[in-house]
């Protein structure tokens, strides 16, 4: 079974065009075409990747506690 390149999956996951991911990992829209069209993500392209997922996964963390810390302190206000 062939693996998916992680460029184009996280690209579908999120919503996201070449672009915009480029954007957010600090990459051209060319680089990115290039990545997938040849199939070869570059070791810096790859932990960018990884990083810009960790960060999403932590903010998603912080908004939980965040809601959390608002919920508590309405109930205890009243």
């Amino acid at each position: 079974m062939e693996k998916e390149n992680i460029v184009k999956k996280i690209s579908k996951e999120r919503g996201l065009t070449y672009k915009q991911l480029g954007e957010k990992i600090g990459y051209t829209e060319s680089a990115i075409k290039t990545a997938i069209s040849t199939d070869k993500i570059s070791e810096p392209m790859q932990k960018a990747i990884e990083m810009y997922l960790k960060i999403e996964e932590l903010q998603e963390k912080v908004n939980i506690h965040s809601n959390f810390k608002k919920c508590l302190k309405d109930f205890l206000e009243e």
